[in-house]
């Protein structure tokens, strides 16, 4: 069985123990971690099994996220834009608005949440 720890996309060297029922992964980062942090594995068994997954995805308490970043993972990209446009033209109680696209907290989400996100697209923690 092979192990690989994967942080924020990243193989990390990690300390592997275990047997084939169970294995585990200890980790002491050499910097604090910040911002959005995601964790995968990278495992294959004897059998030519494989797994390569994100196994969990946290926030560091603190973080500040950009602004424009709807779904705080930590980046303003397509997906924040998309979400944007999902919820655009929407006002406060109807069922396609979403508060977190209402960049400005005006009750609409229109061309001025739009420019706010605009401002910041593609800047990432």
């Amino acid at each position: 069985t092979s192990a690989v720890l994967i942080i924020d996309g990243q193989p990390v060297t990690a300390e592997v123990t275990g047997g084939q029922r169970r294995t585990q992964l200890r980790y002491a980062s050499p910097k604090p971690l910040r911002g959005v942090v995601s964790v995968g594995v990278q495992i294959q068994d004897l059998a030519t099994n494989a797994i390569d997954r994100e196994v969990a995805r946290f926030i560091i308490a603190g973080t500040t996220f950009i602004e424009g970043d709807i779904d705080q993972d930590g980046r303003v990209d397509g997906v924040d834009l998309v979400l944007l446009a999902r919820a655009f033209g929407t006002t406060v109680g109807e069922t396609r608005y979403d508060s977190d696209a209402d960049l400005n907290d005006d009750g609409v989400i229109d061309g001025k949440d739009l420019a706010v996100l605009a401002t910041t697209f593609g800047e990432s923690l």
